[in-house]
């Protein structure tokens, strides 16, 4: 194993056109700037060393006591000097056509039977099932005039102007939101954790938190509600351009986007909608304004009524912010399909993601849903690889129009095994870049349909792959608010010929503990491997730390005390030099 530095994670700067990430002010306060491009914005990660400010955007969630995503903030401190900072609350509500109940009553009227085209995922039991993305001419909605006075479209979409979120309180301008943010401080010692609950300081209908920190800090969040519950990493830069290839608006399902603007100026945005219908560009979501300092939710299925999958974008005409997505399904309808999951949008398309986990059978289904936000069409390879396979599987071979999106459920041929973990890569064959997610529909623990169950429910995970590898991997949290977890850390080398070697530890109560059955784990060339974390490492106060002498893609697999898994997601990225996995020679050819 190759010799560790003193602080327990050094971090790389990743940024590209369009971004917008911390950098410091003459007085030392964190400010944000537009920067070029440089691999690795695709996934959160630390700054680096030399950075003395850490800024953080976490956006979706809410803090009200029926609300479907209670949002808690985790901050853990990895480096060996101590970290002061502050967590500042922003909060908002849905934009409305309808109020959300009167809406859902009229989308019930208005809707088709159950029995046609647009409930067959409802009936099927599938998420993003139903007609994948086709040429049909769709609604078109023409877009709303508005623009920035004297400009362009083209230049009013490129406008990404300086902008300062830790300054005074500058959403006091003229057109911000008018109160001042509830904010809390923290003070942590090196390997120190805090985690906030957002609804123990405001009382909203949507909640975010602008985190701000002295050194650099991980920060990652939970939310947990009525269909299921979630974790993932928060965002370390803002963009002018989002996409997210997964959304449902089916009777049993629910989509919330969650806009969130940290910055002094307002952001001027078109949301963009794909579905088997083709492009919606619905009109009040067309020179939309999120204020500075806002938050807007827009509740998808208002306007994109009753439909099996949904692919979005959304661009700024002027100003840049934070978009994640909120999705949830109630088990209704006679659907198989319950659970909560919040996802981060990714600011640019790639061409290659990483998925290290993923497993089908005894009642689990998975899905990877790929969106072509651009005007070209994109040929897609998606390679599996199982453990102990003879020979590699050819991949799926798809191609996804312009705009459009394709969805691939595994277990529709011999391909992929079930009841074995898989690798999944996406890899787009003709250079045009895209957007995959992996959709994973995990089912409850026996009984947990009955009334006054204690069982699990289903739950269900949906987020973008990981676009790079790492020597090191920070996990903020594992989901969990109690001790009694199934979790397991799982890593991915993709490295054809060399095999990775892995240390996992962990941070619990502001120490680092090291088991040793956990240190010096082989993840042979190619593989993936399955960690469990137990005994300290299992607290639900931990922070995981993975590190390893040659890059690895990592992610989390919570589970419940009952083994229902509740949180698949990616890390952090910690460590000195990520890998585009789009660079790499994985030896997928079969």
């Amino acid at each position: 194993m190759t010799a560790r530095r003193a602080p327990i994670l050094a971090a790389l700067a990743v940024v590209v056109a369009g971004a917008v990430v911390a950098s410091e002010a003459s007085d030392g306060t964190p400010t944000a700037q537009p920067v070029g491009g440089r691999p690795g914005v695709q996934v959160p990660a630390l700054p680096p060393d030399d950075v003395l400010a850490s800024t953080w955007y976490c956006a979706a969630g809410t803090a009200s006591e029926d609300g479907m995503a209670d949002h808690t903030v985790v901050v853990v401190n990895p480096g060996d000097t101590p970290v002061s900072g502050t967590l500042r609350v922003r909060t908002g509500e849905l934009t409305e056509a309808l109020a959300v109940d009167d809406a859902l009553t009229a989308e019930d009227e208005s809707a088709p039977p159950e029995d046609e085209a647009d409930d067959s995922a409802d009936d099927a039991g599938a998420g993003p099932s139903g007609p994948t993305g086709r040429d049909a001419p769709g609604e078109q909605v023409a877009a709303s005039p508005r623009m920035v006075e004297g400009e362009s479209a083209a230049a009013a979409a490129a406008a990404v102007p300086v902008q300062e979120p830790g300054v005074g309180d500058p959403w006091e301008e003229e057109g911000g939101v008018d109160e001042t943010p509830i904010q809390e401080t923290f003070e942590l010692e090196p390997g120190g954790r805090t985690s906030v609950r957002l609804a123990d300081l405001v009382e909203a209908p949507l909640a975010a938190a602008l985190v701000e920190a002295s050194a650099p800090v991980a920060v990652e969040h939970e939310v947990v509600g009525p269909d299921g519950r979630d974790a993932g990493p928060c965002a370390s830069s803002a963009a002018s351009e989002w996409h997210l290839a997964y959304g449902v608006t089916t009777r049993n399902a629910r989509e919330v986007l969650v806009l969130f603007n940290p910055f002094a100026s307002t952001a001027t945005v078109d949301v963009t909608f794909s579905t088997d219908d083709g492009v919606r560009e619905p009109q009040r979501y067309q020179g939309l304004p999120i204020p500075a300092g806002g938050v807007v939710g827009l509740d998808v299925g208002e306007d994109v009524t009753r439909k099996g999958h949904v692919s979005t974008t959304v661009r700024a005409r002027s100003g840049s912010l934070v978009v994640e997505r909120l999705q949830s399904f109630d088990g209704s309808s006679g659907s198989r399909i319950h659970g909560l999951s919040v996802a981060l949008a990714t600011p640019e398309p790639l061409e290659a993601w990483g998925f290290a986990t993923g497993v089908i059978g005894d009642g689990n289904r998975e899905w990877i849903v790929l969106y072509n936000p651009g005007d070209e069409r994109a040929e897609v390879d998606v390679s599996v690889r199982t453990a102990g396979e003879s020979s590699p599987p050819p991949p799926y071979a798809l191609t996804v129009r312009a705009g459009g999106y394709e969805v691939l459920e595994y277990g529709e041929d011999d391909r992929v095994p079930p009841r074995k973990g898989h690798v999944t890569i996406v890899r787009s064959s003709n250079g045009v870049p895209i957007v995959a997610e992996r959709v994973l529909s995990i089912p409850g623990a026996p009984g947990w349909r009955e009334p006054d169950s204690d069982a699990t429910g289903g739950d269900i995970s949906a987020t973008t792959g990981a676009a790079f590898a790492d020597r090191e991997w920070v996990l903020a949290t594992l989901g969990r608010r109690d001790d009694d977890g199934r979790d397991r850390l799982v890593a991915y080398n993709p490295d054809p010929e060399e095999t990775a070697t892995l240390d996992v530890r962990g941070i619990v109560d502001g120490r680092i503990v090291e088991p040793p059955e956990r240190l010096d784990i082989d993840v042979p060339p190619g593989a993936r491997v399955e960690v469990r974390l137990d005994g300290p490492l299992a607290a639900a106060g931990a922070a995981i730390l993975a590190e390893a002498d040659l890059p690895l893609v990592v992610e989390r697999l919570a589970a419940s005390s009952d083994r229902v898994v509740q949180t698949v997601s990616p890390g952090i990225i910690g460590g000195e030099g990520p890998l585009a996995l789009a660079d790499v020679d994985l030896g997928l050819t079969p």
